[in-house]
């Protein structure tokens, strides 16, 4: 009896579909072995005490001491180095008044977290009923002294009166204050911040600034404040004065500085 030839497109089809069915089959195999591995890895992570932080190294911190940083961060020691929620421990160090910034690294190898810790820079203070209050660029009140600061010049004319540790030296809108921040901001682009003895915005129409207790420079209105700052430097740098010279730079006309013996 004579056999009939398998068609060929049949063929073609069920060798597809048996194609099909073992992709599928290795599809299925990966997803659940993955899965698995995930499942282990996890539970491995998160829930054994091999990722037990056994550390947790401090840097960066001048001002602070790192006994008085550990304090806080000792909260994180013998917690699980994955589960364990950094933000809450940077949000409670950024309270303090002399923190700027924080950044915390997760190290695996000898489970640990890394704190970086940037400090503010007190750039001036202003006396207030509680003595002196240092603040840095942005106007935060960094610490309160009884006795005035040095190295760093005093600012007249603003009333710090309701200023706390850690807060804004005065909230709310106050020209004054604006005033200053700006006079600052650009003492310290042209650097010559660390010679400054005191600033005045008093009268923000007449803003002064007393320089290495040898010049007074009068600046006038606000208006042109870093063009007025950039030409003091050009001046006390330049041939006509010297690091004797003494008197008064009037810097009120934009781009001229008049020196007055």
């Amino acid at each position: 009896m004579v056999q009939k030839a398998k068609n060929p497109s049949l063929q073609v089809r069920h060798n597809k579909r048996r194609s099909k069915r073992i992709r599928q089959m290795k599809i299925r195999r990966f997803i659940f072995f993955t899965t698995l591995a995930c499942i282990i890895l996890s539970i491995i992570l998160f829930f054994t005490p091999l990722f037990k932080i056994r550390a947790v190294e401090i840097s960066g911190n001048e001002k602070l001491t790192t006994e008085e940083l550990m304090q806080i961060v000792e909260e994180a020691q013998g917690e699980n180095l994955f589960r364990f929620r950094t933000s809450r421990l940077k949000k409670e160090l950024l309270e303090i008044p002399y923190v700027q910034s924080v950044e915390i690294e997760r190290k695996i190898f000898r489970p640990r977290l890394l704190v970086q810790i940037t400090e503010g820079q007190p750039i001036a203070y202003v006396a207030c009923v509680k003595g002196y209050a240092a603040m840095d660029a942005e106007g935060k009140v960094l610490e309160f002294s009884e006795s005035a600061f040095s190295g760093i010049p005093e600012i007249f004319g603003l009333n710090a009166s309701a200023a706390l540790p850690g807060e804004v030296l005065i909230e709310g809108e106050s020209e004054q204050f604006e005033v200053a921040l700006e006079c600052l901001h650009h003492m310290q682009k042209n650097e010559i911040l660390p010679g400054v003895r005191n600033l005045s915005v008093a009268d923000i129409s007449n803003i002064t600034f007393h320089y290495e207790d040898r010049l007074d420079a009068v600046c006038g209105s606000a208006v042109d404040l870093e063009k007025k700052i950039a030409v003091f430097k050009s001046s006390v740098n330049s041939n006509r004065l010297n690091e004797n010279s003494r008197g008064t730079l009037d810097l009120s006309t934009t781009g001229r500085a008049i020196y007055t013996p």
